[in-house]
């Protein structure tokens, strides 16, 4: 449906929107393509502005472009991971809902400072990358009015979703009791009490606990005033400590008394209510419950020091409490307060029940109806205002001596279980001073689990009192056995370093960036454990994938880089060598297949083409000799000296050219040998039964059909000039040449001979008429000197004239020009060996018979070149 795409699955549709995983062919890596049905002028800017910013929380856009029928297509990095759909469906925990919360707002916040575009938070359209991460895969184009808060209440919606398993209703969003720590956050979302993601962001840290020594503040909606003097409707939580179980006359007492007391003041003067000094009624006291006992969540609020003392209350009366109502518009804000407890009754109440409450999210959907009782919210609160008239609140006890305690416990834990390991054989050191109870069960709690198995007890009879004694060595010599499967769990970094190979090689990263390949994490792998067969498999497969890419590449670049990629994978584990082998001879085919191009470039005379086939092969091979002299050849092609040979039907050569002034000149005259095989092939049938006369030496009284080219009356082999045809054979065979090769052959004219011709060597340089001939059949006239033939010498090793053999001498040339008026003559040029060397210009002969001085040389026109 795409060019360049393989659909491998649809992930779902959307109102407009169809979303596929994909395959980018060239590449070998997955996508995720989004197809739109109906793309308008925002969504096209919202993919644009998307394809301009770069964060880990926003897709990357790799393609934009149109179908066949004309839709809207965006390419974006492929994410393996579901969608968040599918992760609230399956259900989340408190901490994955906490990170996917704060990942959100992290890219909301980075959008707010660099685009107008909004993210589109629907659940179906943000997935997660291999590591986790959610990614947002769409923008919004940007509201007019109401952009920040609506991208905040979409945030807030989700995060109640994560939460509690079901999307938040229309009549309002109240978490359970158990999570209403995070009743903020929703509040702050829904209601527009955030301005902007920062304010979202603080809200969330202060909750975690991130932001040390700082109060937390929950966000408002509307003030609701109920007096002038009045702070906003924003309650901000007290904590306060529950006080312990001890006699009313203790200083325990008068201090639980005390902050009692003075958390009632606080909050009612947050409340704007009178102090209770007696001036105004005191508040109604509520009804005595026993307090929850702290929760993990607590913990983190609370910290070490309350978390101790509540520990060690028996029976804890219930504390103050003081939290918002849910913040509306209409409603004030309202405080809960609490009677001090009676320390008699809180001495004869049964002991606290076990916590059962649970503190994380569901990993499954919870039932819709979950009643309308929430916790009260804990959250750090400023400083209280001490009255006029009121008792000092006393310091809380310090903290310090319990961390101290704490610290030398784990120093001696760990010293102790050092020496224990070491099994040395040094004297045991001496007894350390104890440390208090509790911050031994604190260490004890806090010390991860870990079984040492000793040696069973024996009873005492059995052994003898040597043995006894060795029994219950301490430290023993024999060792200790470790249950592995108890100890803290680390993380495997050979397992590790594979898993980010994997995620590197769907990534396309096989050999880079640096530090961030598949191949270098193999690689880590494999130092580590150099035997482990998945570091080595997937070394190979990089190697595999590098020559997937090679094949499909669709360029000589693409190709190289690819199989220098292979190279590179072998050179660094022996695991690449057998993908190498591969790699080398796809290299080889694709030089041999540009040399067979070249080639053929070359006789069609392309050769520009023909010398950038000839360059391909030298960068895949550079030792190639076919592809350097090919590359020559190609350069010299149609410039003057250049010479060649065209490609005949049956695959054998034509005969051997030579540029000279813009022609191929055949470098020899036509030999017996080429002749013969165009009267095989077609000489025979044109003229088999109507062979010419054949005249020697030029006679008209010597005239025979008794000669012909084959038996000329003198002796000759295959490489001697053909004689004893006339101008109709000589066109014939120019005229097969030209059918046989596709190039159009002919003789050449007067003119052309002439101006390469130049004028003759005298002397015995060209086998014209001399001593040799006087002497066979008494030549007059004759030259002085020899040159060892008295008829016809070989047609290559005649007198050489501008790189041409025998244009002067040995035998004459048919030319195509009519001797004056009338061509029944036809000239001919050039001397032979029965002329002198002053009668070897062009002159007349008959064209009807053949003569034994007179050959055949063609020219080839040449095409414009290229």
């Amino acid at each position: 449906m795409i060019e360049g795409y393989g659909i491998e699955s649809e992930l779902g549709v959307q109102p407009g929107l169809v979303l596929l995983r994909a395959r980018q062919l060239m590449q070998d890596a997955q996508v995720l393509l989004q197809i739109w049905s109906d793309a308008d002028t925002r969504v096209r800017d919202g993919v644009r502005q998307l394809a301009g910013l770069r964060h880990p929380g926003l897709a990357t856009v790799l393609d934009i472009g149109e179908t066949v029928d004309g839709r809207l297509y965006v390419a974006l990095a492929g994410l393996p991971g579901p969608s968040l759909a599918t992760r609230l469906r399956e259900g989340i925990d408190l901490e994955q809902a906490c990170t996917l919360l704060r990942r959100l707002a992290l890219v909301v916040n980075h959008l707010e400072q660099r685009s107008p575009h909004r993210p589109e938070l629907h659940a179906e359209s943000i997935l997660f990358e291999a590591t986790g991460r959610p990614v947002i895969t769409r923008l919004a184009p940007p509201a007019q009015d109401e952009g920040a808060r609506a991208t905040l209440s979409e945030i807030g919606a989700l995060f109640y979703e994560a939460l509690t398993g079901f999307a938040p209703t229309a009549s309002g969003a109240t978490l359970p009791d158990y999570l209403q720590r995070w009743q903020p956050i929703v509040d702050g979302c829904s209601a527009g009490g955030f301005k902007s993601a920062s304010e979202l962001l603080s809200c969330l840290d202060g909750l975690e606990g991130r932001m040390q020594g700082s109060a937390l503040t929950v966000p408002k909606t509307e003030p609701a005033a109920t007096s002038p003097s009045a702070e906003p409707a924003t309650l901000r939580g007290a904590i306060v400590a529950a006080p312990l179980q001890e006699a009313a006359t203790s200083p325990g007492a008068q201090r639980t008394l005390s902050a009692s007391a003075a958390a009632q003041t606080a909050l009612a003067e947050a409340a704007g209510a009178a102090p209770p000094d007696g001036t105004a009624p005191s508040p109604e006291p509520a009804v005595k419950q026993r307090p929850d006992p702290p929760t993990a969540w607590s913990a983190k609020l609370l910290g070490p020091p309350a978390l101790a003392v509540a520990e060690r209350a028996p029976a804890p009366a219930e504390p103050l409490h003081a939290r918002p109502e849910p913040q509306h518009a209409e409603r004030p804000a309202t405080v809960k307060t609490r009677t001090a407890p009676d320390p008699e009754a809180a001495a004869l109440a049964p002991p606290a029940p076990a916590d059962t409450t649970r503190v994380t999210a569901p990993s499954r959907r919870m039932p819709a109806d979950l009643g309308d009782s929430r916790a009260e919210t804990v959250i750090p609160s400023r400083p209280r205002t001490q009255l006029p008239g009121s008792t000092p609140e006393p310091p809380p006890p310090s903290v310090v001596p319990l961390y101290a305690a704490s610290a030398v416990a784990v120093l001696v834990l760990f010293a102790g279980l050092w020496w224990w390991l070491a099994d040395g054989t040094n004297s045991m050191p001496a007894p350390l001073a104890s440390v208090p109870a509790a911050a031994s069960s604190a260490v004890a709690d806090a010390r991860p689990a870990m079984t040492l198995q000793a040696r069973a007890p024996l009873a005492s009879g059995d052994l003898t009192a040597d043995e006894m004694d060795a029994a219950l060595e301490f430290p023993p010599t024999g060792g200790i056995e470790l249950d592995l499967a108890a100890l803290p769990t680390v993380e495997d970094p050979v397992a590790r370093f594979i898993l980010f190979g994997r995620a590197n090689i769907e990534a396309g990263r096989l050999i880079a960036p640096p530090g961030r390949n598949a191949l270098e994490r193999y690689l880590l792998a494999l130092r580590i454990e150099p035997s482990n067969r998945e570091a080595q498999a997937g070394v190979a497969e990089v190697g595999r994938r590098c020559l997937q890419t090679a094949v499909a590449a669709a360029d000589l670049d693409g190709q190289l880089q690819a199989l220098e990629c292979v190279e590179q994978v072998a050179a660094a584990h022996a695991a690449g060598e057998a993908v190498l082998a591969e790699a080398m001879d796809l290299r080889a085919r694709e030089h041999d297949r540009r040399i067979v191009a070249g080639a053929e470039a070359l006789r069609a005379w392309r050769s520009d083409e023909a010398q950038a086939l000839y360059a391909e092969a030298l960068r895949l091979d550079p030792q190639s000799g076919a592809a350097r002299s090919g590359s020559e050849e190609s350069a010299r092609q149609g410039k003057p000296g250049h010479m060649f040979r065209d490609r005949l039907r049956d695959g054998s050569d034509g005969p051997e050219l030579r540029i000279v002034a813009r022609l191929g000149w055949a470098r020899n005259e036509v030999s017996v040998d080429e002749f013969r095989r165009y009267w095989v092939a077609a000489g025979q049938t044109k003229f088999g039964q109507s062979l010419p006369s054949c005249r020697d030496r030029e006679s008209l009284l010597r005239s025979s059909r008794r000669r012909s080219w084959q038996a000329p009356d003198f002796a000759q082999d295959g490489g001697h000039p053909v004689v004893c045809v006339n101008f109709a054979m000589a066109e014939a065979y120019a005229g097969w040449l030209s059918e046989q090769t596709g190039a159009r052959y002919r003789m050449p004219t007067q003119a052309e001979w002439q101006s390469v011709a130049g004028s003759p060597q005298p002397g015995c340089a060209a086998n014209f008429r001399d001593q040799s001939a006087a002497q066979a059949w008494n030549a007059r006239e004759a030259s002085e000197c020899s040159d060892g033939h008295d008829h016809t010498g070989s047609a290559g090793g005649a007198f050489e004239t501008a790189g041409l053999r025998g244009l002067w001498g040995n035998v004459a040339e048919w030319l195509s020009d009519c001797d004056g008026n009338s061509c029944r003559q036809r000239v001919a040029a050039g001397g032979s060996w029965f002329s002198p060397a002053n009668e070897a210009g062009p002159r007349g002969f008959a064209a009807e018979p053949g003569f034994t001085t007179i050959g055949i040389r063609v020219v080839r026109e040449l095409p414009a070149r290229d």
